[in-house]
C-alpha cells in the first residue's frame, strides 16, 4: 500500500478525539507520510479557523500536514478525484464505514466514477469492511 487516505465527517467535535490514539501511534511509527486524514466538521461552520493543534495538542512538535480541518461535509468524488490526480496510475479501493446513506453514496459515486473515466484505473469498492492496518 502506498498511500492511506482516511476522510471522517462528524457533527461534533469531540467525535474527532477518537482518532487520538491513532495519530500518536501513526506518528510513532513514521507512517505520517503515507498517511492523510481529512476531518470534516459538519456542525458549526463558523470554526473555520480552527486548527488541528486545538484538537490535536500532540501533533504541534510532529507533523501535522499529514490531518486538515475541513469546515463541510465530504465530497465522495472530489476525493477519489484528489487521490487519482495525486497518485496516477495506482490501483485504488474506497471503503465507506457508517450510515447507510454514507455508504450508498461511496458506491453510487464509485459506480459512476468507473462508467465515466475509463481512461482511469478502476476504483474499488469494499462494503463496509473494517481494516486492521499494521503500521
Amino acid at each position: 500500500m502506498k498511500n492511506i487516505y482516511l476522510s471522517w465527517s462528524s457533527h461534533e467535535l469531540d467525535s474527532f478525539l477518537i482518532l487520538e490514539e491513532l495519530l500518536d501511534e501513526i506518528v510513532e511509527t513514521g507512517a505520517h507520510g503515507i498517511i492523510k486524514i481529512f476531518l470534516h466538521t459538519t456542525g458549526d461552520y463558523r470554526i473555520s479557523k480552527l486548527k488541528v493543534e486545538n484538537i490535536y495538542p500532540n501533533l504541534i512538535k510532529h507533523s501535522p500536514q499529514f490531518v486538515k480541518i475541513i469546515p463541510d461535509r465530504h465530497n465522495v468524488y472530489s476525493l477519489i478525484e484528489a487521490v487519482v490526480k495525486e497518485n496516477p496510475g495506482n490501483t485504488y479501493g474506497i471503503a465507506a464505514i457508517g450510515s447507510k446513506s454514507l455508504t450508498r453514496q461511496a458506491r453510487r459515486t464509485t459506480n459512476y466514477w468507473n462508467k465515466n473515466s475509463p481512461f482511469e484505473k478502476r476504483i474499488n469498492y469494499y462494503e463496509g469492511q473494517l481494516f486492521n492496518l499494521q503500521l
